[in-house]
């Protein structure tokens, strides 16, 4: 991948502290009590990943079943790379890829326009070669590849702009087990190039 950049691991992990939605249910709080609204606001799954979300549904055929009407893509209008261009995810972008690790427990039907094993010539090459295209995995296998310890979490948490302190153990677990789940993913549907590239191999 080239020589590490200590900038993808700052996007990361703020991408992966964001997805336990402190600031949002934050904000909301905030506000909430600016207007005088008193009811209370918590999210349960706020140290949860998304993998662990799914293995703890208690109606994995109801989530099957919303999984498949669902869309996380962020790149749909992206598709003159696809490899199937008929599908209704890009594959590659982060918010794919989340969502394809998350999924790895239950069957997942969804269609996806690119894997992270693409390997065509011309414009439609590995992705994370192409130049503003499929530039979220490349970054996320780099991602996987450097070391990173738990106080460096916690000085990109605090530097990203945690609002809860108090927290920020519990946010530097969420964020080493989302990175588990992650290099799970590749290990699992990545060839040896890409295990390679993710440091796994």
């Amino acid at each position: 991948m080239g020589a590490q950049d200590p900038r993808l691991s700052k996007i990361f992990l703020y991408y992966s502290y964001r997805k336990g939605k402190d600031c949002l249910v934050t904000h909301t709080k905030r506000y909430r009590t600016k207007i005088g609204i008193e009811t209370s606001i918590s999210n349960p799954y706020e140290f949860f990943t998304k993998g662990e979300m799914v293995f703890n549904c208690k109606n994995i055929k109801l989530l099957e079943q919303l999984v498949a009407i669902s869309n996380s893509c962020g790149k749909r209008g992206h598709r003159i790379n696809w490899e199937t261009p008929t599908a209704s995810h890009c594959g590659i972008c982060m918010p794919c890829t989340y969502r394809r690790a998350s999924l790895l427990s239950i069957n997942d039907t969804t269609t996806y326009g690119n894997t992270v094993n693409k390997k065509w010539a011309g414009r439609k090459m590995n992705p994370f070669w192409l130049s503003n295209q499929g530039q979220d995995i490349g970054a996320c296998l780099e991602f996987l590849h450097n070391p990173i310890n738990a106080k460096d979490i916690k000085d990109e948490l605090i530097v990203g702009g945690i609002t809860d302190l108090s927290k920020i153990d519990e946010y530097v677990n969420l964020v080493i087990r989302t990175r588990d789940e992650l290099k799970r993913y590749i290990n699992d549907i990545g060839d040896d190039v890409i295990k390679r590239k993710a440091g796994l191999i």
